[in-house]
Order: structure tokens, then sequence, then C-alpha cells
């Protein structure tokens, strides 16, 4: 990915203050691509005409006057006042032609009089500098000191008027497309989870990482697909690390050491073993980072590749000194020591979060794919030692949430020892009680994994046949289990047949009961649902789990979405603070349905990418990760961010294939979502009918509305209404209403318009204002179009123009050009047409020629009016 593609905000906002006179000093940590933006700015300033003379800092010369000057052809005398006179001079004529900028990258490493020869040019000539340092507090001093003149030290040495723009780590989406653009091919969803959360985001460790990779045959191409095996550290990556401790003193390794092996290390713990002045160097440096909830405070590495380096690459007896330092808890097998149900580690302290958005930190990406690694790695060799059902449970529970590959779920459960030893795998006479429990439904999960899998109801059968016998009572759960698997990959079972036996035991009756709730679920019967989850107590975590699954979405159902969106935050705040992944999948896509028909689709984003970006998922829902790409490209697509939704649409081939039972979690639907036209409209249909036809409801009439708004057909419309009028959930009704007026009568969208908002639902309410407009417009009504897609805009009260995709369309068919739009944007920021002029190099009448050609093609009277569309809708799509 380009610079421009990465950094564009802050590129425009730079050349912004250049325009204006003002310096600008661009603030990244290592790696953070600050050497890249200056170029693209420099490349940007000389397109438009300004003279760029580019100065670099080297750290080896910053102990030699004007050192700097001399490596980029300003070449004085000796460091005398003479020399420094002659300095100043030589580089006020390199700017004598036209406007001119100094561009000066790694100004920390700048010697002094070479920072008061820029300073006293810039000055004289009155002319800003674009220039590039490490953060101020945490750049390390060169030999001769730093660029204080430039950056820091007395004001009147310093350049004014100045602004200064932080280049910081890439949000998740960035790092999806730069490791798929360097790739140029879709990347294993883990696979780009554990970049994202190795590299903490910076753009140079994101290229390494990936580079490396491909090198040391960890990613591998695959039928147009790059799929990676076990985990992507190799030994090359030491060259992207050992920059960040080529100064670092023992001590301060040392700490390093300890914080490796302790991701999110208790503050308490750390100040036990770790002096005070060591960490604040550290953190000086910017190579640790502090996570505090208001209570407790933890320390991670950042970036956390560092930590990888220190764990794969560290010295062996530094490492074996900071085991015995941590004692218990510490070292390969240890992890952080918390799981599901527990929120605790060995010294006392929960793992920490921020807020709703910590999980995005890379820091708990590396502390959950470090736990979760670790921890299998301890239970398979208990298990090994000891392969009773007790151990098997754990391994199997762990395996499953790393998604390990089937043949090895299955040896384990093959090797287990029961009560009268190995045979086959079964015994007439397994574990009782909470082992057998645990067992039966390690075993019943792992059964449906491989079925999912391998998208076979028959492969899940055999498993289950497999495991009966592994304890009393078994027969009964593994029924549960069948019906689970003909939920999941055949069609909805009847939910009367799933009633408990008078033989089965709790766990049946508790599988049962969840399976029936998710039943009623996936055919739209909300009520029924809650009703059965009415009072319910599961003993399990992954039948509790599969209970929060369906009261979420019965809740969605039944438009109450912020109860569903505040119930599944809550839960979703419990799994992230213990590490449980399959958790965080689940709730978060509760959380993300919600979001997505109340059409908060920067919040939504927020919500997928944290969860996208951990590796490892739901072994008792695995198609909850397609559900939740599919509402990532669903909230970037709503956001205008096309290349973005088109990027994670690529991915989805990377998805567990096989569709689950509820909506958006269909793999080949994504790939459609990013199209329009009666071809993508024809293919959802298809899985809409499919989807229907097995009894899938709520799934059916979601993909099925999908399909309308890509093509108006009134007879599929008039099937959705059917198989929502049976279903009894207000959510589906209303969007069958859309769909039947939206495909027969497009006039009657006006009158449906505030009842979906009243309903809760403004994504579809906005769709319902834009398609208004768009039928005025094409009946010739220009003035009320423009006005009806203001008010569209403005009764959405867009919060961060989340929805600013739904009016791509209409701005589409009133056809301004890229240069209409882009001169009606600036006229709306308060320019005048001399300034549009001065600043695209055009000549006043072709500006004012392009302001009326936008008001003409919109049907407005004046330049105000004109300003105010471009402050809304107008605003929001690319040039």
């Amino acid at each position: 990915m380009d610079a421009p593609e990465l950094y564009a905000d802050e590129i425009e906002q730079t050349l912004g203050y250049l325009h204006d006179g003002t310096t600008v000093t661009l603030v990244g940590p290592l790696s953070s691509g600050r050497s890249t933006v200056l170029r693209r700015i420099a490349e940007r300033l000389t397109r438009e005409g300004t003279r760029v003379v580019r100065i670099d800092g080297v750290r080896a010369l910053a102990d030699r006057p004007l050192g700097a000057l001399s490596v980029a052809g300003v070449a004085p005398g000796p460091g005398s006042l003479q020399g420094l006179s002659s300095a100043v001079e030589l580089l006020l004529s390199l700017l004598e032609e036209g406007p001119g900028v100094v561009l000066v990258d790694d100004a920390d490493d700048l010697d002094p009089a070479t920072a008061g020869v820029i300073v006293a040019a810039c000055t004289r000539a009155g002319i800003p500098a674009v220039m590039s340092r490490r953060p101020l507090a945490r750049r390390a001093s060169g030999p001769g000191g730093s660029a204080d003149g430039l950056v820091g030290g007395p004001p009147h040495l310093q350049l004014r008027p100045a602004a200064s723009v932080t280049l910081g780590p890439l949000s998740f989406d960035r790092v999806h497309r730069l490791v798929h653009d360097t790739l140029n091919a879709p990347v294993d969803p883990d696979a780009v989870a554990q970049i994202a959360a190795w590299s903490g985001g910076l753009p140079g460790l994101v290229v390494a990482i990936v580079d490396a990779a491909r090198r040391g045959k960890r990613l591998l191409p695959r039928r147009g697909f790059w799929t990676f095996r076990d985990e992507l550290w190799t030994p090359a990556l030491a060259q992207a690390v050992e920059p960040y401790l080529a100064d670092l003193g023992e001590e301060m390794v040392d700490a390093l050491t300890l914080l490796a092996l302790r991701p999110q290390l208790p503050l308490e713990v750390a100040r036990r073993h770790i002096h005070a002045r060591t960490l604040t160097q550290l953190d000086d440096l910017g190579l640790v980072q502090v996570l505090t909830d208001g209570e407790r405070a933890g320390l991670g590495i950042f970036p956390p590749l560092i930590a990888e380096y220190l764990r794969h690459e560290g010295a062996l007896t530094r490492h074996l000194l900071a085991v015995e330092t941590l004692g218990p808890g510490a070292g390969p097998d240890a992890g952080v020591g918390v799981g599901p149900g527990s929120d605790r580690d060995p010294d006392g302290s929960a793992v920490l979060l921020l807020d709703d958005g910590a999980c995005t930190s890379a820091i708990y990406s590396r502390t959950v794919h470090a736990h979760w690694t670790d921890q299998l790695r301890a239970q398979r060799r208990a298990w090994e030692e000891s392969p009773t059902p007790e151990h098997a449970a754990t391994v199997l529970e762990t395996m499953l949430t790393l998604r390990s590959r089937p043949h090895d779920v299955r040896r384990v459960i093959d090797g287990t020892r029961t009560g009268s030893g190995v045979v086959d795998g079964i015994g007439p006479a397994g574990p009782s009680g909470a082992a057998g429990s645990a067992t039966t439904c390690a075993a019943g999960w792992a059964a449906v994994y491989e079925a999912m899998l391998t998208q076979s109801v028959d492969v899940g059968r055999e498993a289950l046949a497999a495991a009966r016998g592994l304890a009393p009572g078994a027969a009964g759960a593994l029924r549960a289990f069948d019906a689970y698997l003909t939920l999941q990959l055949e069609a909805v079972p009847d939910p009367d047949a799933l009633v408990p036996g008078a033989d089965d035991d709790d766990l049946a009756r508790d599988l049962l009961t969840v399976v029936r709730a998710e039943s009623l679920v996936a055919a739209g019967r909300a009520e029924e649902a809650l009703a059965t989850l009415d009072g319910f107590r599961p003993r399990h975590r992954t039948v509790a789990l599969g209970a929060d699954l369906a009261t979420g979405l019965a809740l969605v159902y039944l438009c109450r979405f912020d109860e569903a969106l505040d119930r599944a935050r809550r839960r979703l705040r419990q799994a992230r603070t213990a590490l449980d992944v399959g958790a965080v999948s689940v709730h978060s896509y509760v959380a993300g349905l919600a979001l997505a028909f109340q059409g908060r689709a920067v919040e939504l984003e927020a919500v997928a990418s944290a969860s996208l970006a951990l590796t490892g998922g739901s072994a008792h829902q695995p198609a909850i990760d397609v559900g939740i790409a599919a509402l990532a490209t669903e909230a970037a697509r709503w956001q205008n961010r096309h290349d973005y939704a088109e990027s994670l649409a690529a991915q989805s081939v990377g998805l567990p294939p096989a569709p689950g039972a509820h909506p958006y979690l269909v793999p080949e639907a994504i790939a459609r979502l990013v199209e329009d036209g009666a071809r993508p409209a024809d293919a959802l249909w298809d899985l809409a009918e499919e989807r229907l036809e097995h009894g899938y409801v709520a799934s059916g009439v979601v993909v099925g509305v999908a399909s309308i708004e890509r093509r108006a057909d009134p007879a599929r419309a008039r099937r959705i209404a059917e198989a929502a009028a049976g279903s009894g959930a207000p959510l589906l009704r209303h969007l069958a209403d859309y769909a039947r007026t939206l495909a027969t009568d497009p006039a009657g969208l006006a009158a449906l318009e505030p009842r979906l908002r009243a309903a809760g639902m403004r994504l579809h309410a906005v769709r319902a204002a834009v398609s208004c407009a768009m039928e005025l417009l094409s009946e010739g009504d220009r003035e009320a179009a423009i006005e009806r897609a203001d008010e569209a805009w403005s009764r959405a009260g867009l919060r961060g123009r989340d929805l600013c995709g739904l009016f791509r369309p209409f701005d589409r068919a009133v056809s301004l050009s890229g240069r209409e739009r882009q001169i009606a944007v600036l006229v709306a920021q308060g320019m005048s047409s001399p300034e549009i002029a001065t600043r695209l190099v055009l000549s006043v009448r072709t500006v004012d020629n392009h302001v009326f050609s936008a008001c003409r093609k919109l049907g407005l009277d004046s330049r105000d009016r004109l300003a105010k569309v471009a402050r809304t809708w107008l605003s929001c799509q690319a040039f």
C-alpha cells in the first residue's frame, strides 16, 4: 500500500499547513513510515511548482558540525561563524526560484550547527519547513546532542508558526490492506491477525514480517490464496527488531526479557523486579506501553515483535534468569495464567482492558495468542503423560480455540484412555460426573468443528458415534450434538422434537435446551426462543455461550437493539478479560448485528476489527467469523471505503466454508455484497432461496433484502413477505415491508422511512430516504431530489459520516465530475474562487465555470446552496 493511502489524511493536513506558511513536524516511531510520507509530500509539492530542498539527519554525523548539510550538497567551510554564514547563504540560494520548502528527515539526528543554519535560512526567506522525528520524549539523543533549534529547546530558536502531525500505528483495516497489497492476493485471516498483533500497526514492521514469512516459507501461495503454517516467526526478522535494541543497556534488555515472558505484566510485579529508572528509560524510548483500567496497571512491550524476538532469539541464560525471577506462571508453558471462566493471573491481577476498544491493541492481541499457544503446549504435555478424559477435555477445548487441524483433534480423542484402558479411543465405562460431562462436551464440539470444516454432516456423525461411551449419559448429549449438526449444516430441526428425555443427564438437558432455542431463533421465532431460555442456568461454558447467542439474536429480531447491544458489550468485556476468543467472536457478532441495523457503521467496524485482529475463534460457532467479516465488509461499504470492502471480500475464501444458521454467516455472500447490479442480485437471491427452503428464515430474509436492493423484483419481495409473516419477529416484518415497497411502490418509501426510524432501523431508514431522492431525480425534479437527500442526511444524524456510502448511487446519478465535486467541497470550506484557483493551479474563470456547472447539475441557484450540499452527502465521495 502506498504512503498516500496509508496516511492520506496526515499528508493532506501537512500540505494544508505548508500552504499556509506553517512549519510542520511529522512525529512517529521507528518503522512508522515517516521517510515515505515525507517523500510523498515532496512529490506533491514539486508537482505544484514548489522548490524542495531535502536534508537528512545522519546519526553518525551528529557530532560533526554541518555534516548533514555537506551530505545534502550544501558544502560550506569549517564550522566557524564565517562557515555558518556561508551555509545560510548557500541554502538560501537553493530556494531563490519561486516558493520553497525545506524538508528534513530524521531531524533528531541533526547536529546543532545544521539545525541553526536551517532555522536562520527559513526565517530570512520566510518559508516553512517540514521535518520528521521520533516522539519528543522518546528520542534517543545523538552523540552531539539533538536538533533543539528545530524540534525543541528555547522558544526563540524554533521556527514559528509551527504545527505537529502524528503518524500513529495503523488501524487494523489499514494493516489488512497493506498485507493484501504487499502479497497481491487474499491472505489467511489468522495470518493477517498475527501480523497486525506482532507489528503493532507499524507499516515498516508489517512489510518486514510479510517479507520474512514469505521467504521463510511460513506464508505459502495455494491456488491464489496465501496460507500460513504454525507461526510467522523466522530468524530473518531479527534484522527488523535489532535497531530497536541497538543502544539499550543490559538492564533494559533484561527488563524487556521479563516482559516478553509475561504479556501485560502487572505493574506491582514489574516494580519488584525492574528498577524504576530502567522502566522510565524504556518508556522514554517507546518500548513499553502502560495499560490501565483506572484501578490496576500493567506493562507490555511495544511493538510486540520485540517480545517474539526475545522469546525466540534471546540469550538462553538471560531467558532462564527471567523465568527464575518471575517464578510460577513464567516461561513458555505458562502464558498469563487466565482463560475461560477465569479473569485473574497468578499474581492476582486481572488481564487489563483500557475500554471497549482496548482489544484492538497489539499487546492484547499478542497476549491472547501467546496465552493459548502456551496453554496448549502445557496441556498437551500433561495429556501425553496421562491420556485421561480429564486431560483430554482441557486439551480439546484449547485446540478448538486455536482451530487446530482436525486430524490433530481426532488424535487426542482416539488416544484418550478410559476406565478400562484404550479401546479404539472409547471404553465401556468412561468417567462420571463433571469430568465425563466435560469430556463429552469437548468431544461433541470437536465433531461439530470437524463437520463444519469438511462441510459434511456424515463426518460429524461418524465422530459423534466414535465418542459414544466416553461417559455415562453421553448418548443423550451426543443426540443433542447431532441435532446441532442438523441445524448448522442441513436444515432447522423441529424445535418440538428437541425435548429432553427422562434418562438424559444434565448436560443433555442443557444442550437440547440451547439447540431448541437456536432453532427457534433461526426460524425467526424470537419470542419463543426467549421463553425457552427464561431462567435457564447452563452448567458448561460452551452451552452458556450458545444460550447467549440465541438470546442476543432474539433481542435483535425483536428490535430491542439497545438491550441486545448493552448485553453483548458486557459479555464481550468479560470474554476479553478472560482471553476467551470464542466468546469474543460470538458477542462481537451479536453486537455487530445490532449496530448494523442501527446504522452505526463506525462502531460496527471497531467491534469487527477487534475480533478479526485475534487468532483463534469459536468451536461452538465456526461460521461466526464469516458473519463478522461480512459485517465488516458491509460497514466499509456504508462508509464508502470500497477498497477495504473488496479486500475483506477477497479474504473470505480463507474463512470456514460451511454456512451457519444465522444472518451473514454465508461465505459465498460476502463477495456479492461488494457488488451492485443484476448478477450479484441473482446470486444473492439463490442463496436466500436456499436458506428459506431449509427453514433459516432470518438468514434468508436478510440475504433476500440485499438481493432486492440490487434488483427490485416484486416476486422475490412477495416471497420475503411470506417468510417473514410467519416468524413473529418485528425486524423481519419491517425488512419485508421495506423490500416490498422498494420493489412495487417506490413512492411509498417516503411513508415507510419514519416507521423504520421509529423501530431503530436507521440503516434502512436512510436507504429508503435515498431511494426516494433517486425516484424524484428520475422524475426530473432535481430541486426536490436534492432537498430530499439533504433531509435524509440530516434526519439520519450521521455521526462520523457512518453511512456515506448509501448516498453513492444518488451521487452518481447527479453526475458531477471529479473536478466539480472537488471545487464544491472547497467552496463549502469557505474558500473564494481566487483561493481555489491558487490551490488547484487553475484560472479563476475555470473555477467559476465549474461552480456554475455544479449548481446547474444539482438544480441549485446560488453558491451558498452549493456550499450547503457540499458539506453533507456530496463531501463523502472520492474525487
